[in-house]
């Protein structure tokens, strides 16, 4: 960003991403694995709380930085801070012992009313349920975040920093969705509500690249955050509930997050002119709806237990 250099571009933000990339399903498996006196699921509510308040805070204050100390200058701050708590994340880390990782989860680590639904039929469907809508998700995510310039411009904000203030209001909802998701249970382990948070976001993204108006754009952000945080909520409550050590499934969880991260840029440069938003979310809705059309059929297939080594 120093150099404004395309080919610079190319060359770090791979390197960035593999650098940062394993970062994500280690701290996921220290979670359940590390013995503590918190329950996973508060857990895992701090988990994204944290990364999702750090991000709406970053898009409410970007504009009056970049304002302030330049696009460079920004940038150079985001390293200088990166540096410090790279720096101090070394100082405070501590090999655990032994005792203190935990191979299977404590009682304390799951509610009474999940323990008969763990390994069953229905857990395994909605755990590729999560993880496929998931995926999706952050599709619908890297399509529309590269347009929130071109949209809040198209609604008449010329203001950098008003418009950066006005497109966090999608962080602000992802973090409400994730309280909403700590607070009710009432979606553990029920297939509707894998199913309904996904409709929501279709529909909130598509309406957001499709705004014409500032109240249009406020309530499509609403959606399109709360959507986002519920399938985000449901992998990795499932992928972390349903494993002993959830490296695996952390890993899984991550990589697909990954994989939508990469298909949401290239629905962007295939579908249409670079600043034609009109074709760009016809290509996204008919992703989703497809995706949509996958997970119908996994919700709607029998719950079979899986085999064992006696049907073999």
């Amino acid at each position: 960003m120093w150099r404004r250099s395309l080919g610079m571009l190319f060359a770090f933000l791979p390197l960035m991403n593999m650098c940062t990339g394993p970062l994500w399903p280690s701290i996921e498996s220290a979670l359940t694995r590390t013995r503590g006196k918190i329950a996973l699921s508060m857990r895992m509510t701090l988990y994204n709380l944290n990364w999702s308040s750090t991000g709406f805070v970053a898009a409410c204050v970007a504009g009056v930085l970049a304002k302030t100390l330049s696009w460079a200058g920004l940038f150079m701050l985001a390293a200088g801070i990166g540096c410090v708590l790279w720096i101090l994340m070394v100082r405070i880390a501590i090999p655990p012992k032994a005792e203190d990782i935990a191979m299977h989860e404590g009682p304390n680590q799951r509610k009474a009313h999940d323990l008969p639904l763990l390994n069953s039929p229905r857990s395994r469907k909605l755990l590729h349920m999560a993880w496929l809508s998931n995926m999706l998700a952050f599709v619908a995510a890297n399509t529309v975040t590269p347009f929130m310039p071109t949209i809040t411009l198209s609604l008449g904000i010329k203001s950098y920093v008003l418009a950066t203030a006005l497109a966090s209001i999608a962080s602000l909802a992802v973090i409400v969705g994730f309280l909403i998701t700590t607070l009710w249970t009432g979606w553990h382990y029920r297939i509707r509500w894998t199913l309904i948070p996904f409709v929501a976001l279709v529909a909130g993204a598509v309406a957001m690249l499709l705004s014409q108006s500032l109240m249009m754009f406020v309530f499509a952000q609403i959606l399109y955050g709360v959507g986002l945080a519920m399938q985000y909520s449901g992998s990795i409550y499932y992928s972390m509930h349903l494993s002993a050590g959830a490296a695996e499934k952390a890993g899984v969880h991550e990589g697909l997050i990954g994989l939508g991260a990469t298909l949401g840029p290239g629905l962007i440069a295939v579908a249409g002119a670079p600043n034609a938003i009109i074709p760009k979310a016809l290509a996204l809705l008919i992703v989703l709806c497809v995706g949509g059309g996958a997970l119908g059929f996994m919700a709607s297939r029998p719950e079979m237990p899986a085999p064992t080594e006696a049907d073999g």
